[in-house]
């Protein structure tokens, strides 16, 4: 069977592993934040310039007002 030796050999090479695929989940994870973020930010500037566009053709207040609501 194993060794003393062995098994601590063993053990420590699965903390190993362990360890690696924590730090590359929370690179991933850290990843996809950042992309929803910039998305988000990118919407965001879009509705923006739509209520703009919308505000310079001269829309009544409250077409802008379920503009906004359904946002």
């Amino acid at each position: 069977m194993w060794q003393n030796g062995d098994s601590s050999h063993v053990l420590r090479i699965f903390d190993e592993e362990a360890q690696a695929m924590q730090s590359n989940s929370t690179a991933l994870g850290e990843t996809i934040l950042s992309s929803i973020h910039g998305q988000m930010e990118r919407l965001k500037s879009a509705h923006r310039k739509a209520l703009d566009m919308l505000n310079t053709l001269g829309m009544p207040n409250f077409v802008l007002r379920l503009v906004e609501r359904c946002a």
